[in-house]
């Protein structure tokens, strides 16, 4: 059964077991029942693994098998964004944003305002941000990023004086 099998490689995947989880989703990967979710899980063992051409590959055949697969969209962006496709990395960050019916979209809106932040557009990054912030107050690595950016976009004047930066919270 190949649902059977994307599950237990997914399983795999998800306890570190890496070499077997490939294995196993490798041979779901054309099952019509099931392809799309061993492509998703693929593509994320292929971005855990670094090798983001394979990742771009795998999420691609996901998207192709369920257009609709939100996390192969996610993971899609991941692998462009980690190739410095950030035009394209953008669109699929988008895709996954729209397709969204996890009740956890705070990751996906943090890799979006990355690639914006990487493409130059600070200022929607930064929105993009406060959002997810809203969204989940006790993230740490929005708070982070929040800092990160808005310290890269400071103006140059400013950027070499030592002052601590108001809080990051969004304005009211």
């Amino acid at each position: 059964n190949g649902l059977l099998a994307a599950r237990y490689g997914k399983a795999l995947r998800e306890s570190g077991n890496l070499k077997d989880a490939k294995t196993v989703l490798q041979s779901a990967s054309d099952s019509k029942e099931a392809g799309t979710l061993a492509n998703s899980e693929l593509s994320a063992l292929y971005l855990t693994e670094g090798n983001f051409a394979k990742a771009e590959f795998a999420a691609r055949k996901a998207i192709k098998q369920d257009g609709a697969n939100y996390r192969a969209w996610r993971n899609l962006g991941n692998a462009l964004d980690a190739q410095e496709k950030y035009k394209e990395g953008e669109t699929a960050f988008r895709r996954s944003m729209d397709l969204w019916t996890g009740d956890d979209k705070v990751p996906v809106m943090n890799n979006l305002a990355l690639n914006l932040a990487a493409q130059g557009y600070t200022d929607q990054a930064l929105t993009l941000l406060y959002q997810a912030q809203k969204m989940d107050p006790d993230r740490i690595e929005i708070e982070r990023n929040i800092r990160i950016i808005r310290t890269l976009s400071e103006p140059a004047e400013f950027a070499g004086q030592k002052r601590p930066l108001p809080p990051s919270k969004a304005p009211e």
